[in-house]
């Protein structure tokens, strides 16, 4: 498995709808429709784990990158799972901040990460 780390690189709104109906996480929210997703992808920070072209996870994050960086998105597709590209997205993601910069989970990745 050759899988590749981006920082910031383009990611459209059918590769983002589509990563959530493949991560574990249920999604109550309007994520298939279309313009109501465009928002959550244009976060200033966005780390994004790809197979090939396939993208396979996302972080998203909005911060200053000096004080605060709130992780708001955290997705990992099935498939892909168990093989530490949850933790390595959260490792780039910090490693873009400075390092008085604190990180801050939303409140159901702080959960779900808490029990990995």
């Amino acid at each position: 498995m050759d899988i590749r780390y981006k920082i910031n690189h383009p990611v459209s709104v059918a590769e983002f709808i589509d990563l959530e109906h493949r991560s574990l996480y249920e999604h109550p929210r309007e994520v298939d429709i279309p313009k109501w997703m465009e928002k959550p992808i244009s976060s200033n920070l966005v780390i994004t784990a790809w197979d090939k072209n396939k993208l396979i996870g996302i972080a998203r994050s909005i911060t200053d990158h000096k004080q605060a960086c709130y992780l708001s998105c955290l997705a990992v597709d099935k498939k892909y799972q168990k093989n530490g590209i949850e933790g390595n997205l959260h490792s780039i993601t910090q490693g873009q901040l400075s390092l008085e910069c604190k990180l801050v989970l939303a409140p159901a990745l702080a959960v779900h990460l808490q029990y990995k």
